[in-house]
């Protein structure tokens, strides 16, 4: 399965972008699929995430919630800091816009990583510690 998340590369190095959380309808869902870009291109050593959630119309009873699930997700299961914006309207497209900044624990996400691999070995095969030479600081996605 394709992921629809990808971990684009800003310019500075510390600090990548998650665009398509919008394809996950759960944090947990969203967690794995970062498990699985960070690992295709040893996208490991950076210090931030930032993440977006988009809403339409407030009124319209379709709430999206995918950034709030994320956050939600990180916090829980104590993942790194996670701080948020309030939500403002996008000049660009009216659209209601959060932003929040994630400070990656490495150490818990690679445990995390670990554990996941271990209860789930056929499923996550991949989602295994990236080697030491697999530091690259690549564009994930086209």
């Amino acid at each position: 399965m394709e992921d629809a998340m990808q971990l684009d590369h800003l310019n500075c190095c510390g600090i990548r972008e998650i665009s398509g959380l919008c394809g996950y309808s759960t944090g947990a869902a969203a967690f794995k699929a970062y498990l699985r870009q960070t690992l295709r291109c040893g996208l490991t050593h950076f210090r931030y995430v930032i993440f977006s959630q988009a809403n339409r119309d407030e009124d319209a009873g379709s709430r999206e919630e995918y950034g709030e699930n994320f956050a939600a997700y990180l916090r829980d299961h104590k993942l790194g800091d996670v701080i948020e914006t309030g939500e403002y309207v996008n000049p660009n497209s009216g659209n209601l816009l959060k932003v929040w900044i994630w400070t990656v624990d490495h150490d818990a996400v690679n445990a995390s990583r670990a554990n996941r691999a271990k209860r789930e070995p056929r499923k996550l095969k991949e989602v295994v510690e990236p080697s030491a030479t697999d530091r690259g600081s690549l564009h994930i996605g086209v």
